[in-house]
């Protein structure tokens, strides 16, 4: 999945050519689906990236 992924962007530091900011990607894998969504982040040059916070349970 990973190499799937990295075919589709391109060689390391491809994407340093096309976004100058902040990027992360996320995996999240569905074994029942046998699916693979891949969530990405572009943070705009300058401004820091969000740090997701702890997760808290809802009534």
């Amino acid at each position: 999945m990973e190499a799937d992924f990295q075919e589709a962007m391109g060689r390391p530091g491809a994407m340093a050519r096309l976004w100058q900011g902040p990027s992360v990607a996320r995996f999240e894998r569905d074994s029942a689906r046998g699916s693979v969504t891949v969530i990405g982040y572009l943070v705009r040059p300058g401004y820091p990236m969000p740090v997701e916070g702890p997760a808290t349970a809802t009534p």
